[in-house]
C-alpha cells in the first residue's frame, strides 16, 4: 500500500506553492546538469578539431597543392556548425536557466518581467 497516495490533479486546479518551488528546483538542477554537459561537449569539440585537422591535412598529402582543402575551408564545412550547434544550444539552456532563476527568487512559478 503506498504512503499518501494522491488523487490524480485535474487541470485548472491551483497547485500548492510548495509543489511549484520544487517542480523548480528540479527543472533549475535539471538546466545546470544540461549546460555542463554542453559545456563539456563544446570544450571536446574544441580540442578534438585542430587533432582532426593533422588528420585530414595528412590525408591531403597525395594531392596537389592546388586541390587541398585548407584549413579555413574545412574549419567552415566540419567543425563550424557542430560548434555552431552546441553554443547555440548552451545559450538556449542559459536563457532558460536564467528565466527560472529569476521565478525562483521570487518563490515559484510567477512569471518574470
Amino acid at each position: 500500500m503506498k504512503d499518501k497516495e494522491q488523487p490524480a490533479r485535474q487541470e485548472g486546479t491551483p497547485v500548492s506553492p510548495e509543489v511549484e518551488v520544487a517542480k523548480l528546483a528540479e527543472r533549475v538542477r535539471a538546466l545546470q546538469s544540461r549546460l555542463a554537459q554542453l559545456d563539456r561537449e563544446l570544450e571536446e569539440t574544441r580540442s578534438r578539431a585542430p587533432l582532426e585537422w593533422s588528420r585530414m591535412e595528412k590525408s591531403q598529402e597525395h594531392l596537389p597543392v592546388a586541390g587541398r582543402l585548407t584549413y579555413d575551408s574545412w574549419y567552415a564545412t566540419y567543425w563550424g556548425p557542430k560548434i555552431s550547434i552546441l553554443m547555440t544550444e548552451y545559450s538556449d539552456a542559459a536563457g532558460q536557466l536564467s528565466v527560472l532563476q529569476q521565478r525562483q527568487r521570487r518563490g515559484g512559478n510567477r512569471p518574470c518581467g
